[in-house]
């Protein structure tokens, strides 16, 4: 069941669930209701330095937000709290015993959801805390809860339009909803990645995307450059979308498809590294083990793959580096 009112507690109210609610606000809207509180928070404190930061980034702002201790009133506000880590919701349970049942870790929260719905858990496990880190430990924070967020609004809006209540309501602009329009694919596969490959291209095919599979067509050996420079050209003319390849590890197909100007492909074997890999590398080719993978997981993680969109904003500044340097590379040896 869908909670109206969703309270975030961390320990201070100035890092992690001041993020977590102006993050859950942007990308799941209207669907709920928002705050967030502290253990240990000292009443009127701003958000951290970093943290207006980071989330500004992503298109919102912590610039009013002011930390608020947990109490009675804002429990007794929520549908549902969730909690940072697990030690957290056990301070909390222990001071407010009557909102047990009501009281759980973001992570395991989301991941309730997502198994419910008959997808792959994320497993992100406790959001550890960032203050004191430096930026880069309040980005990894964000990407986190991006990932989490994200992975909520799919199962909700999915959700919302097999029972024809429409979109839970997203902010304008927004582009977190699942892509529905067809792509063109490119497959390829050596012998160890054959028999997911050939899982995979019923499950593509099945999403409505065209697939063009340029093989192997057995587990005959084959050398995998044969079949990941083909993919990766394809990519890098626009003749397609998307590229999928497969081999043992996935490592072989990342190693050659990446020698093709133009391409950046992505070794994925999570779903959080699947969404992270589209929205802040821009990654056009997806290549995974198959000797490393259930089908299922596999599934999941192309899925998440192909709906997740390019966030831009920084994360473009970053891609128009690597080009510039790949254009360098092209010039130095006269291709």
């Amino acid at each position: 069941m869908r909670p109206k009112r969703v309270l975030f507690v961390c320990t201070g109210n100035t890092c992690r669930s001041p993020m977590a609610e102006a993050l859950a606000r942007r990308l799941l809207g209207e669907a709920a209701e928002f705050r967030s509180a502290g253990l240990a928070a000292w009443p009127g404190a701003p958000a951290s330095d970093d943290a207006r930061a980071v989330v500004k980034a992503y298109g919102t702002t912590l610039d009013d937000h002011l930390a608020r201790p947990l109490d009675a009133e804002a429990l007794a506000w929520a549908d549902v709290v969730l909690t940072m880590t697990e030690a957290q919701r056990d301070v909390l349970v222990r001071r407010f015993p009557e909102h047990a049942e009501k009281t759980f870790v973001l992570g395991a929260w989301v991941d309730a959801h997502l198994t419910a719905a008959g997808r792959a858990p994320l497993r992100v496990g406790d959001l550890s805390d960032p203050f004191g880190l430096g930026r880069a430990a309040y980005e990894r924070t964000a990407e986190t809860l991006q990932a989490l967020f994200g992975a909520l609004r799919d199962v909700w809006y999915n959700d919302a339009k097999d029972h024809g209540d429409g979109d839970p309501a997203g902010p304008a602009g927004s582009d977190a909803r699942p892509k529905g329009d067809s792509m063109r694919i490119a497959l390829g596969a050596d012998h160890g990645g054959f028999r997911l490959k050939e899982i995979v291209k019923a499950y593509v095919q099945s999403l409505g995307h065209e697939v063009i599979d340029v093989g192997t067509t057995s587990e005959a050996a084959v050398d995998y450059p044969d079949y990941a420079f083909p993919v990766a050209e394809m990519v890098a003319r626009g003749e397609v979308d998307r590229g999928i390849l497969l081999c043992g590890t996935g490592i072989g197909m990342a190693i050659a498809a990446n020698k093709v100007p133009g391409v950046r492909a992505a070794l994925v074997h999570d779903l959080f590294s699947a969404r992270a890999t589209r929205a802040h590398n821009d990654a056009n080719v997806l290549t995974m083990g198959g000797r490393l993978l259930g089908p299922d997981l596999a599934k999941e993680i192309v899925r998440v793959w192909l709906e997740t969109p390019f966030e831009g904003g920084r994360h473009a500044r970053r891609i128009e580096k690597i080009a510039a340097r790949e254009a360098r590379s092209e010039g130095a040896t006269g291709r």
